[in-house]
């Protein structure tokens, strides 16, 4: 086992996820918080469904030597429904290029007074510069980039806490619907692995043992839920005690004053940036196997039909686009958390012979 090798695939798992509607705080809002004191249980099962993907989806490209989203679709024998599921994918994940650049464009339009177009542009061009180099580069941006992120985020999630000038802990009664909270929980984990998947099918190069693998999926998946926890105990500390708006952790940072809002700002910068590369290499790998374009030709195809889209704004696309994918993308989480129980049992069966 190599350390570099566990890193680099922790960092590029934490960094495909966290992206502008988790670090803001509006997908734990949107997903949990507004299901009330018990929806935390929520973040509990996407712990446990994180760690069995990711585990499962290194294991069986690592082992079974396939490269890339279509291998492991054939892989999963799913032959007939691999290319309704490749486009589906693909669909989302220019998605969530999309709301990533719109969400650079409301950041610089807020904390800079620039025009809106100029943060998105800024974003195409930087993730087009990244996309013009093989998985490596992306995996060493998110080595450098997921850790400062990670520390940000609990950073200000414990800032929100111990600093809060509002009476706490007050919330009134809510009615515990377990089965919301479940299937909230699960759309959450589906959505967010659609497009992790496809990241993690070229991360063979960086799977050099099982135990890699494990501890890679473990870190990954242990981080991502204890930051969202923070993050969920910190907007039901503030939620109708104080106007949160569309970006939630930016206005408690802000209570901070001017320049904890700018230092936020670039944390919220450098999470749209990660997940933007990760939905980015997910579109322009689907082109380049499908349409035998080069990778220039794809960059540009890609940056020319995200500029118009980019309008629409970003709120909407969490609240509702990524609802959408996230229930069209359950059929295929379930097919990879029986797959990953069928290994399980294989390997346990192995070992007693």
């Amino acid at each position: 086992m190599r350390f570099k090798n566990v890193l680099c695939l922790s960092s590029t798992i934490v960094a495909t996820v966290i992206g502008a509607g988790f670090a803001t705080g509006q997908e734990i809002y949107s997903f949990f918080n507004r299901y009330g004191k018990w929806s935390f249980m929520g973040l509990l099962l996407v712990l446990i469904v994180f760690c069995s993907v990711f585990r499962y989806v290194l294991e069986a490209c690592c082992f079974n030597r396939l490269d890339g989203f279509s291998a492991l679709l054939m892989h999963l024998h799913m032959r007939k429904a691999g290319k309704w599921m490749e486009t589906g994918v693909a669909l989302f994940s220019f998605c969530g290029f999309c709301a990533m650049a719109s969400a650079s464009g409301t950041l610089v339009s807020q904390t800079l007074d620039l025009p809106y177009m100029y943060g998105v542009l800024a974003m195409l061009v930087i993730c087009g510069v990244i996309l013009s180099f093989d998985i490596r580069a992306l995996a060493g941006a998110n080595c450098v980039l997921a850790p400062v992120i990670c520390v940000g985020l609990i950073y200000y999630a414990l800032y929100g806490v111990l600093f809060r000038s509002v009476a706490t802990l007050s919330q009134g009664h809510y009615y515990v619907n377990a089965a919301q909270i479940f299937v909230s929980a699960l759309v959450y984990a589906s959505y967010n692995l659609l497009s992790a998947v496809v990241v993690l099918c070229a991360m063979r190069r960086y799977c050099d043992s099982e135990r890699t693998i494990h501890m890679a999926s473990g870190i990954s998946a242990s981080v991502l839920v204890i930051v969202a926890l923070l993050l969920w105990f910190v907007i039901y500390i503030y939620q109708n005690k104080i106007a949160l708006g569309e970006i939630p952790m930016l206005q408690i940072a802000s209570r901070g004053g001017k320049m904890h809002q700018y230092i936020y700002s670039g944390l919220l910068f450098m999470s749209v940036y990660t997940t933007a590369v990760s939905c980015g290499f997910a579109v322009l790998d689907f082109l380049r196997k499908h349409f035998r374009v080069s990778t220039g030709v794809g960059i540009g195809f890609l940056i020319v039909l995200a500029c118009p889209v980019c309008l629409l704004g970003f709120s909407g696309i969490v609240r509702v686009l990524y609802s959408v994918f996230g229930y069209l993308g359950l059929p295929f989480l379930i097919i990879l958390i029986f797959s990953q129980i069928k290994l399980s049992r294989k390997t346990k069966r192995s070992q007693k012979l």
